[in-house]
């Protein structure tokens, strides 16, 4: 019975005529995954593809999204932020939401593909809820919703919560799965930063000895060695 629910399941996502990208957490080894969706980006059509997205997922979600036009513009800002040094993990995100905000306007990206997880706590409830943001106001909601996905309880920037659309959030990441039941999918690709088990991650990837340049070149470096598995999945 569950076999022939699964089939089902399989045919229903593969009629919808979309395919389901998801990207998992990864704290600052995010711009590896960035570095990643890049060389796919580059070399795949992904225009019957949907993103799915928490945490680290999000802000890659926001970039997969990003027009054609944008895109080497949205790498710009990710390498240039890699210039500076942060006290935080919020002060970063800060940071690259004033050059987002700046350069970026939401009819630059294709709202439609895009799908953010943020974990919420509602005031009568004691469990979490996973909210999945499919709608954006404006170019502030979405750069917000990327910060409220990404939001670890006093790591981030001392506060348990984060605000967003009136809303306590934490880190969408607190759900195994950025997506709903009602979404009725299945992923084609998911993407998580031990993808390829590279161990030089480790060495670059804290606040102290952060280096974006590196991480975006090790994630684009690493797809292009295993291209032969991109290939199966993005050409079928």
């Amino acid at each position: 019975m569950r076999q022939l629910l699964f089939l089902l399941c399989y045919i229903l996502c593969s009629c919808s005529g979309l395919r389901s990208f998801v990207i998992q957490p990864g704290g600052v080894k995010g711009f590896y995954m960035t570095g990643i969706c890049k060389y796919i980006r580059d070399h795949y059509d992904l225009s019957d593809w949907n993103y799915y997205g928490a945490s680290a997922g999000a802000w890659n979600v926001m970039y997969l999204g990003c027009s054609s036009e944008k895109e080497e513009l949205f790498i710009q800002q990710a390498q240039e932020i890699g210039q500076f040094s942060y006290t935080s993990l919020y002060d970063m995100e800060k940071t690259m939401k004033k050059r987002l905000m700046a350069n970026f306007e939401l009819e630059d990206f294709d709202i439609p593909s895009m799908n953010i997880c943020v974990s919420s706590k509602r005031n009568w409830q004691p469990l979490l809820r996973k909210d999945v943001i499919r709608e954006f106001y404006d170019m502030d909601d979405l750069v917000e919703c990327c910060i409220a996905s990404s939001h670890l309880p006093f790591i981030t920037n001392g506060e348990f919560f984060y605000h967003y659309r009136a809303r306590k959030c934490l880190d969408g990441g607190f759900f195994r799965k950025p997506y709903t039941r009602e979404d009725n999918i299945i992923p084609s690709m998911i993407l998580h930063p031990e993808i390829w088990k590279n161990t030089q991650m480790n060495q670059i990837n804290r606040m102290h000895t952060l280096d974006i340049h590196s991480m975006l070149y090790y994630g684009y470096n690493d797809a292009y060695n295993h291209r032969w598995e991109l290939d199966e999945l993005f050409d079928a």
